[in-house]
């Protein structure tokens, strides 16, 4: 591998830890920038330029960890799930709102559909912070997060096809329930409530595993030792999106499959590869 190759390999792993891929442009040029400068000086000291690059890369540490800090300390965005999500909750709100205020300002109260709402309301509510809370397991930082489900790729079409059906409930029942209906507000409360709590579940499951020296995390789940794994293969399922790539860990109580991105999938078989060697 030419000495080339090796700091295109280096930049590209610090890369795939970046979501905003203009950001992420601007960081390969910044850290380019940055290896050739500190090459250059090095090999005016006297060194050869694989041992000068090599020094250079050292420097800046493990690629997949300074990566994960670079997009942590990138500005905080909400991004268009979260964006989907605080919208179902708000109409969750806001419907439960006006049930609540029609049952009041009639003379009967059906306190079971009352009840019905607030608990759809409470738990949809807790579902989303329990999501967006993030607060982490560990109180080290992992070295790299695998964007991607740990789910199959079928698994992912099921939930699809149920927020779909939410969604469309949620269309119809909320044009017949502002128009006037009241008899439509559970079920139109019924499908927010299976739209955002299957939106929940589905991001969050795509919020992916963290990648620690010791092993893997999933977000929900026990640690994956790397001590209790010996081997493990990159398998390639289609469907028709695309490929769906996933890295199956061998050797433990359990054979996790974990989904890895494209843009990813090079960075973390190379970190797997790397502990199970050493584990």
């Amino acid at each position: 591998m030419t000495e080339q190759d090796k700091q295109g390999n280096f930049i590209r792993r610090i890369t795939d830890q970046i979501r905003d891929r203009d950001r992420a442009t601007a960081i390969e040029d910044e850290m380019r920038d940055h290896l050739e400068t500190a090459i250059q000086d090095y090999v005016h000291m006297g060194l050869s330029e694989s041992d000068a690059g090599e020094k250079a890369r050292k420097q800046l540490g493990d690629p997949a960890a300074l990566g994960f800090s670079l997009e942590r300390s990138a500005p905080e965005r909400m991004d268009r799930w979260s964006v989907v999500i605080s919208v179902l909750l708000l109409a969750q709100v806001a419907l439960a709102c006006r049930f609540i205020l029609a049952a009041f300002a009639g003379q009967t109260k059906d306190w079971l559909d009352l009840a019905i709402v607030m608990i759809m309301v409470a738990t949809g509510s807790f579902l989303a912070w329990y999501h967006w809370k993030k607060t982490p397991n560990r109180t080290d930082q992992p070295i790299m997060v695998i964007r991607a489900s740990d789910r199959m790729a079928s698994m992912d079409q099921v939930t699809n096809g149920i927020l779909l059906f939410g969604l469309v409930l949620i269309l119809l029942g909320a044009i017949t329930s502002f128009l006037g209906d009241e008899s439509v507000t559970i079920p139109v409360m019924n499908s927010l409530f299976l739209a955002t709590n299957s939106l929940v579940a589905w991001s969050g499951q795509r919020s992916g595993n963290a990648v620690y020296a010791d092993g893997i995390q999933p977000r929900r789940g026990r640690m994956l030792a790397w001590s209790d794994y010996t081997s493990y293969r990159v398998l390639v399922s289609h469907t028709r999106k695309g490929k769906v790539y996933q890295i199956k860990l061998y050797g433990g109580k359990v054979e996790p499959i974990l989904g890895v991105e494209s843009s990813q999938l090079r960075t973390v078989e190379t970190l797997v590869s790397q502990f199970l060697r050493h584990a």
